[in-house]
């Protein structure tokens, strides 16, 4: 093996053969160049062969190959090939093939020197000719280095079964020549497959790519930043990036970004940028500077991450988090707040019984007894959103409940809102709680208010009777045949968008500014009237207000009973055990318990009234419970009393209570739990029913 210069010289002289004169060497260099240059980056590989024929013609071989190699040079990563007829091509695949060169012409080959390997004797080079043979013997190679911007890819040779090589110094300078020219073509195809897989990997990438030159003007942006913004890449290259500027950061926030990266340091941050049609989005981004061979900057690539969904998401989170932690509050203070409720109203419906009918203060106390009726459906709607309770849905005519509500709103909305109204439906009956009819009512008239508290105008509030009949209910869906409410709520703002009309009941979907609104009011109207079986339609476009329309099925006529005129009770004359911890609601209890006929024994702590009854277990007839106390639980007493006495009817009153808690009552024999705070019609009916029911004494 021989590294091969000027001295080197053999039988393949030009000289001797005259059919092989300098217009062929320059004719195949020429022609190497131009199929070169011709062939399209796909399909060099295809016709590189022909070319690698004429190179084994011209040299009077039996095989050429252009082998690509990895970085160091030491494993083949690409072979092309021609063979000829002594030759069995070798159609393994390249892929991480041994050069199997010995150091000292591996190391010529990479310093650009053309090496000659004559029949080998060497075990390393047997291998090497081996596998470039398909296991012929070769007698001679000569090899000349492939090299692509001054760095050795891989190398060009000629292999010769029938002599041993003998080049001259031009043989040598042709093949150089055109393993330089192979190897500069090698290169660019590898450098392009290389561009086009990055290009395909910026292009098909979800993230948003932007590249700028160094003043900042748009010089590349991927499909998904198009898709993301809606502008087209035409529309944003040659512009300058503050064409997705919100408007939404303040002006200190773009200063340091450009004070970052115009120092040559990457920056990171959350863009609040706008689309085409308005709208915002977020975006992490990252923004790195790119510097030419001198140093100086020559462009910037930003890579960014739409986060939009991401942070609703997370704020939907926060938002329910947040609705968790006010049921847990809920649940922690219903239990006090039921009983201070309990005391109002058990003292102001005493009140009520020993004042006579028109007699002074009567009315004051009823007032006190509705305000305090209204507090507590509040409650047991805080409950019921917190999942602490059951919704107990009555038959309640609603129009006196909208006109007590408009009378609020009118003293609470600004003169320049005209409120006009039409509750002209008679006995207009749905089954639900007053609070779900005030919070729709609210709800919508608050958001009418809203748009149009800068130019005022006049919000149109109507209750009428209406029919739904078979053939249209696909224009109500949700809706069953038969009488309904209808609640027109409409205003003469600016009214909806089109495209955000469709939204406007998402939850946390708002249009208001920060602080204006939680996008929550009319997600919450939407969820009422659904509980209800209702439907809501919405009647809009662009300065034409809007008209909302609620949907309720009547329900049937109920007779309720008035806390404010005294009724026939049941009552009793049996003996009770009536267990609270709060003094006062003992002390309220014990009376309305007389009041009603019974015998009443007070304890105002679960230990004294377990001992109690355990001295005498046959003198009661029922015993009421608080279900929270402390030291021993109501349920925990009822448990120790009904060891004592099985057949003992027991109530267990409560601020709040679950299905398990239900469960568990059912599980101790508790009678009935009631939910705080009780009237006088309530406890009447509790007690006889748990009396009336309780499985006789033997």
């Amino acid at each position: 093996m021989d590294t091969v210069n000027e001295k080197n010289t053999g039988h393949l002289r030009l000289e001797d053969r005259p059919d092989w004169g300098l217009n062929r060497r320059d004719d195949l260099v020429a022609e190497t160049v131009a199929i070169c240059e011709a062939a399209q980056i796909d399909a060099f590989e295809s016709v590189l062969p022909q070319t690698l024929e004429r190179i084994a013609t011209f040299f009077r071989g039996d095989r050429c190959y252009a082998c690509e190699v990895d970085e160091s040079c030491k494993m083949i990563i690409n072979r092309i090939e021609w063979c000829g007829p002594v030759l069995t091509r070798n159609d393994k695949p390249a892929n991480d093939l041994p050069v199997a060169l010995s150091t000292q012409y591996l190391s010529g080959l990479q310093r650009g020197e053309t090496v000659r390997l004559a029949e080998p004797s060497e075990p390393g080079v047997t291998t090497h000719h081996k596998s470039l043979s398909g296991g012929a013997v070769i007698r001679s190679s000569l090899l000349a280095p492939m090299v692509s911007g001054g760095v050795m890819i891989g190398f060009l040779g000629v292999d010769i079964t029938t002599a041993e090589m003998s080049p001259t110094r031009e043989e040598v300078d042709v093949l150089k020549t055109l393993a330089g020219i192979i190897g500069l073509a090698l290169g660019c195809v590898r450098s392009e497959k290389k561009r086009r897989l990055f290009q395909i990997a910026v292009e098909q990438a979800a993230e948003l790519v932007l590249i700028t030159n160094s003043a900042g003007t748009i010089e590349y942006v991927n499909p998904a930043l198009e898709r993301i913004t809606g502008y087209a890449s035409s529309e944003l290259i040659g512009s300058n990036p503050r064409i997705l500027k919100s408007g939404l950061q303040k002006p200190v926030f773009y200063q340091e970004l450009w004070n970052t990266i115009s120092k040559g340091h990457p920056w990171q941050g959350c863009f609040i940028n706008r689309r085409k049609c308005g709208t915002h989005y977020s975006a992490e981004a990252v923004i790195v500077p790119v510097t030419d061979g001198t140093g100086s900057i020559c462009n910037y690539v930003g890579i960014k991450r739409d986060v939009t969904q991401e942070n609703h998401l997370q704020r939907q989170l926060i938002q329910s988090q947040k609705m968790e932690a006010i049921g847990t509050l809920a649940g922690g203070i219903a239990h006090d707040f039921n009983n201070i409720l309990s005391a109002i109203l058990g003292y102001a419906e005493l009140a009520v019984y020993e004042i006579p009918e028109g007699g002074p203060g009567r009315h004051d106390v009823a007032e006190v007894i509705k305000a305090g009726n209204r507090a507590k459906d509040l409650v047991r709607q805080i409950l019921t959103f917190s999942r602490k309770t059951e919704q107990d849905f009555k038959s309640i005519d609603i129009a006196p409940l909208l006109k007590e509500a408009l009378k609020f709103l009118r003293a609470s909305l600004p003169s320049t809102i005209d409120i006009r109204t039409r509750i002209s439906a008679e006995n207009a009956r749905v089954l639900c709680t007053p609070t779900m009819i005030q919070q729709i009512l609210m709800n919508l008239c608050t958001n009418a208010a809203q748009a149009m508290k800068d130019s005022g105008g006049i919000l149109d509030v109507s209750l009428t009777k209406t029919e739904i009949e078979t053939a249209e209910i696909k224009q109500h869906p949700g809706l069953r045949p038969g009488p309904h409410l209808r609640l027109t709520v409409g205003d003469t703002g600016p009214g909806i968008e089109p495209d955000i009309l469709a939204r406007i009941f998402d939850p946390y979907f708002t249009t208001k500014e920060k602080g204006e609104g939680t996008g929550l009011g009319l997600s919450v109207v939407h969820g009422i009237i659904q509980a209800l079986k209702g439907s809501v339609q919405v009647d809009s476009c662009p300065d034409s207000g809007a008209i909302f329309h609620v949907f309720l099925p009547c329900a049937a006529s109920e007779d309720e009973p008035t806390v404010i005129q005294p009724i026939a009770l049941p009552t009793g004359n049996e003996q009770i055990l009536l267990v609270d911890d709060e003094e006062v609601l003992a002390a309220m209890g014990k009376q309305m318990l007389e009041h009603l006929g019974y015998r009443v024994t007070v304890r105002t702590g679960s230990s004294d009234a377990l001992n109690t009854f355990q001295s005498q277990p046959q003198d009661f007839d029922l015993v009421i419970s608080d279900r929270t106390m402390p030291r021993m639980t109501g349920f925990e007493l009822a448990e120790r009393i009904k060891t004592i006495r099985p057949d003992i009817p027991i109530i267990l009153c409560t601020g709040y209570s679950d299905e398990l808690e239900i469960e568990r009552a059912a599980a101790l024999g508790i009678s009935r739990m009631v939910m705080k705070p009780l009237g006088m019609n309530e406890l009447a009916d509790a007690v006889r029913s748990a009396l009336d029911t309780a499985e006789p004494q033997d």
